[in-house]
């Protein structure tokens, strides 16, 4: 005999209103979820990247061709967020 407020061990628990309401919630929350981790992936290795370029050592010869190449498109990325932040000193 079971005591009552047991829930037999074969019921179907996503059948229940409350879990069905959960998992409709779920499902319409699935791309936005999927899009803040993508972001948050990739921020991570852009931030990760900007690190590694601002401790590069400039008298590695492959280094500095990577930084006169690549360094003008990082400027106009910055000049996009904001003019002043593309802004710089000529020593």
């Amino acid at each position: 005999m079971q005591r009552a407020g047991r829930q037999k061990k074969n019921e179907n628990l996503s059948e229940l209103p409350i879990v069905i309401n959960r998992l409709s919630k779920a499902e319409r929350l699935r791309s936005t979820a999927i899009d803040r981790v993508r972001n948050f992936a990739a921020s991570g290795k852009t931030a990760e990247a900007l690190i590694l370029a601002r401790e590069a050592d400039l008298q590695n010869p492959q280094t500095r061709q990577a930084f006169e190449e690549y360094a003008p498109a990082i400027v106009q990325k910055l000049a996009l967020l904001d003019e002043a932040k593309a802004d710089f000193t000529r020593f």
